[in-house]
């Protein structure tokens, strides 16, 4: 949530690259780092390094990253939802399985 909450506020932000999580919010290089292998405290220290010290590419970053108010406001995260039960629906209608009501 901490990356979330920042990034809708324009942060720019690093992390590393775990296996669930922040891979699933950043695009590396277009929102935010992802920093790998996990731990790589140079790598990370680099990451930002570059942030701190390049203004244009901390601008760019910091752009697209307020992206994900849409995609995780509470009206999207409400269609995602909407979609995903759709989608259940019309598979089970496609496999002859009907909803009982």
């Amino acid at each position: 949530m901490t990356l979330i909450e920042a990034m809708s506020m324009g942060v720019p932000v690093v992390s590393y690259d775990c296996d669930t999580g922040p891979r699933d919010i950043i695009k590396d290089g277009e929102n935010g780092r992802l920093v790998r292998p996990v731990g790589d405290v140079e790598a990370l220290a680099n990451s930002l390094e570059e942030l701190i010290n390049n203004e244009m590419i901390r601008s760019q970053i910091a752009a697209r990253a307020v992206e994900v108010r849409s995609q995780y406001s509470e009206e999207g995260i409400v269609q995602t939802w909407l979609d995903l039960f759709l989608k259940l629906l019309e598979s089970d209608a496609q496999n002859g399985q009907g909803v009982e009501t």
